[in-house]
């Protein structure tokens, strides 16, 4: 098996020895990390009952959201240019 050295800051090194198991590795760690599971948001559904009008509020709400990351996004992908 080939070993890769890399160079991290303290400070990450510390926050990362805090979420490591005792037994656990650094490489192990990162296995772990990678190999994580992410969350299926659809097995909520249903969980909370909504209103029609607050349910559309929040879509309202959501699609504002996106619009306004959609603008933040194009103006500093132009600043950038």
């Amino acid at each position: 098996m080939a070993f890769k050295t890399i160079t991290i800051k303290e400070s990450v090194y510390n926050e990362l020895f805090n979420f490591k198991y005792p037994s656990e590795s650094f490489s192990e760690l990162f296995e772990r990390f990678l190999h994580k599971k992410k969350l299926d948001v659809h097995r909520f559904y249903g969980a909370w009952k909504l209103t029609k009008k607050k349910s559309a509020k929040i879509d309202s709400e959501l699609k504002k959201m996106r619009v306004e990351a959609e603008r933040g996004f194009k103006r500093r992908t132009n600043e950038s240019s």
